[in-house]
C-alpha cells in the first residue's frame, strides 16, 4: 500500500524500490490464534503442544520477524489475555511514521474482530488514523485456523530473529 501511494505521489519505481527497503523493517505484524489444532497440522507445534496447550487454553503471541519468518515470541492464557497483550505490544512498539497504516485482520472472527478493532483505535496514539478491518486470505487461514487474530502497521525496527 505504502508502494503505491508513492507511486501515485509521482515517485519513481527507483525511489519507490529505495524507500520500501529502507523502512521494511519497520512493518510490524502482531498475531494470536484461537486454536493450536492447525499449527500442528501445519508442521508448527507439535501434536503433544497442541493437546496440552489447547487444555490449558495457550495462545501464542506470533510476529514476522526480521528474516519475515512468523515466530512465537510468548504465550499466554486465554483468548482476552491474547488481545490484551497485542494492545500492549502495538502500544509499546507503535511510531509515528509517514505512510502509517493500521490494519485488523482476522480469519472467520468478524465480531471479535470488530471489538478487537474498537480496542485498537481506542489505544492508538494518533487519533487521525483509520484502523481498517481486513480478513486474513484463505492461504495463511488454511495454517492458522478461525479465530486468528492479526494487527499490521510502522513502528519500531524489528530485530528479533527466531532461531531454527
Amino acid at each position: 500500500m505504502t508502494a503505491s501511494t508513492l507511486r501515485s505521489e509521482g515517485k519513481s519505481i527507483e525511489e519507490v524500490a529505495e524507500y520500501i527497503e529502507a523502512h521494511k523493517l519497520e512493518v510490524n505484524q502482531l498475531a494470536t490464534v484461537d486454536s493450536l489444532e492447525y499449527l500442528k497440522r501445519a508442521g508448527r507445534v507439535s501434536s503433544v503442544s497442541a493437546v496440552f496447550g489447547g487444555m490449558l487454553q495457550v495462545k501464542p503471541i506470533i510476529i514476522s520477524d526480521a528474516i519475515g519468518q512468523n515466530a512465537s515470541v510468548e504465550k499466554v492464557k486465554g483468548r482476552k489475555n491474547s488481545l490484551n497483550r497485542l494492545i500492549e505490544l502495538f502500544k509499546e512498539y507503535y511510531v509515528d511514521a509517514p505512510y502509517q497504516k493500521i490494519i485488523v485482520a482476522h480469519a472467520d472472527c468478524e465480531e471479535d474482530a470488530i471489538q478487537f478493532k474498537a480496542m485498537v483505535e481506542e489505544a492508538r496514539p494518533d487519533k487521525n488514523i483509520d484502523v481498517e478491518l481486513k480478513y486474513i486470505g484463505p492461504i495463511i487461514g488454511a495454517s492458522v485456523g478461525p479465530g486468528t487474530m492479526a494487527i499490521y502497521f510502522y513502528g519500531k525496527e524489528v530485530t528479533y530473529k527466531a532461531v531454527k
